[in-house]
């Protein structure tokens, strides 16, 4: 079971690209470098979404305090065309009543007076609490102006890291193929490696042996016949040799010879 663990743990890596130490071999996969590579690729463009993602957060909190910048900017000049309008009105009663002989503190409690006092005061109060936030506004606009240049700096630095991870992926891939290869071929040359074509070499070899085993079989094979055929040959001239000097000995050949010549001599007729 173990074995088989291994094996799919293996497999698993190959296809998912996760390998670790104990998978070193399958970490040399082209194919799995490609997917690390993928992993890493694929991990920065999470980090660029999340990163626009609280980049274009913090534009838009940059957005709605720009708009409460311009809603107080516009409360301020209001409240200020109000405190300019409640100070000519108070100025126009206190001139209506100093005609009529009032005097300071009588002009002091008029309801008109009192209600441009009032305004007055309110007025001014709300501009200096609105001067106090556009201030606060404008300072906190422009940090997160600067906050969010330098997070867009940041996204275009993760972009063109993207970009040469993508190359380094193709010339690492090719240059573990080009190791493998060298290594390959440096391992036959040094004799550590088996190699493959030895194996397709011996077997010719051992056929060209057996066919010369089999060429000098026939030769053999014929020689002995042709061997046996003069032996024959021999034996038949040396037995004819004796049987014609037996002949001569007995003159059995000269008795041949002697009536061979009777029958040959001219107008002997022929029995029968």
């Amino acid at each position: 079971m173990g074995a088989i663990g291994r094996l799919l743990r293996n497999v698993w890596y190959f296809f998912t690209g996760k390998v670790d130490r104990m998978s070193e071999g399958i970490e040399k996969d082209p194919t799995v470098i490609r997917r690390q590579f993928d992993v890493i690729i694929n991990q920065r463009k999470m980090s660029i979404n999340q990163y626009v993602e609280a980049v274009s957060g913090l534009i838009a909190i940059q957005e709605k305090k720009k708009a409460r910048l311009e809603y107080a900017s516009k409360e301020l000049s209001r409240l200020a065309i109000l405190r300019d309008g409640a100070i000519a009105m108070a100025k126009s009663r206190m001139n209506e009543l100093q005609k009529k002989g009032m005097a300071k503190e009588q002009i002091e409690t008029d309801a008109t007076y009192q209600k441009c006092l009032t305004g007055f005061q309110d007025f001014s109060s709300s501009i200096t609490q609105y001067e106090n936030e556009c201030r606060s506004l404008e300072g906190e606009i422009q940090s997160a102006q600067k906050e969010i240049d330098s997070h867009k700096i940041r996204l275009e630095q993760i972009k063109r890291s993207i970009d040469e991870v993508k190359k380094e992926k193709d010339a690492t891939v090719a240059d573990m193929l080009s190791a493998k290869e060298e290594e390959g071929i440096n391992k036959v040359l040094a004799g550590i490696a088996t190699d493959t074509t030895g194996e397709m070499l011996e077997r010719l070899r051992d056929n060209r042996q057996k066919a010369k085993a089999r060429a000098r079989t026939t030769r053999e094979l014929a020689q002995t016949d042709v061997q046996q055929s003069m032996a024959e040959f021999e034996k038949f001239a040396s037995t004819s040799a004796a049987k014609t000097d037996f002949n001569k000995l007995i003159g059995l050949d000269e008795s041949a010879s002697a009536e061979k010549q009777i029958d040959d001599k001219p107008g002997k007729i022929s029995e029968g």
